[in-house]
């Protein structure tokens, strides 16, 4: 969820990376991207959903979420880790 706190409307890039055990990028990236329209003092969001693949090796990935102008130069972003077994 996104919180828009300036006085006009913001148009913000949310975007979705995957980095592999061994923390390579995966080749694919940017996962997934949208564009979030949010009017002035208000709240919006940007729905994830990923699946993946059964030849997916075992191993700890990372799920890297961010927003900015693009995925080269992100204002903020976070990372999830998850464990294939």
């Amino acid at each position: 969820t996104l919180t828009n706190r300036v006085r006009g409307a913001e148009s913000i890039a949310a975007f979705v990376d995957v980095i592999l055990p061994g923390h390579g990028l995966f080749g694919g990236n940017p996962m997934m991207r949208q564009t979030v329209n949010i009017p002035a003092n208000m709240t919006g969001s940007a729905p994830i959903s990923m699946n993946v693949p059964l030849v997916a090796p075992p191993g700890t990935y990372g799920v890297r979420v961010g927003i900015g102008e693009s995925a080269d130069d992100p204002r903020s972003s976070d990372v999830m880790r998850l464990t294939i077994e």
